[in-house]
């Protein structure tokens, strides 16, 4: 397990651990926002839920694919993206969590100008990150709800 947990150090720098030194904390995000973080293009997410969770998260892209109607819909924010190869069902990103912030209407009414918040809804949570870095070796994992603990298996 050592020689695999040395690798992976190599290859994710500053691990992150979870509740073990040979695990981390993940969030899955779909493509192509999870891309869009990791290119500059966007720096939240919409949830619908909320955690009191603050620090280095990666982020893990589940195997589901856009659909053509997704395409279509979510045309503007592809077109932002400078590398359409996206990884699917892997652990791709390291970032911080900074935030995370309730949309009500106050937010909305603040916000109303501001392109990036024009399909918000109200009670849902935006997370905000930070420092997000693609991680050289993408790492084969299957996704989870919520914030979850991937575990390196033995080498």
């Amino acid at each position: 397990m050592l020689n695999r947990i040395r690798t992976l150090k190599k290859t994710v720098p500053d691990l992150c651990y979870g509740i073990s030194h040979n695990t981390i904390n993940v969030v899955t995000i779909s493509q192509p926002w999870a891309s869009l973080l990791i290119q500059e293009e966007k720096s939240t997410v919409v949830r619908r839920w909320s955690t009191s969770y603050r620090g280095v998260l990666y982020i893990h892209t589940p195997e589901r694919r856009l659909g053509n109607k997704e395409k279509k819909q979510y045309k503007e924010q592809l077109e932002l993206l400078k590398n359409k190869d996206f990884k699917y069902g892997k652990i791709i990103a390291k970032a911080k969590l900074v935030n995370c912030i309730l949309i009500d209407k106050t937010f909305l009414q603040q916000n109303k100008s501001k392109a990036i918040y024009k399909n918000l809804k109200e009670g849902y949570y935006l997370w905000c990150f930070e420092e997000v870095s693609q991680i050289e070796k993408p790492i084969l994992a299957s996704g989870n709800t919520s914030i979850w603990v991937y575990e390196f298996k033995n080498a």
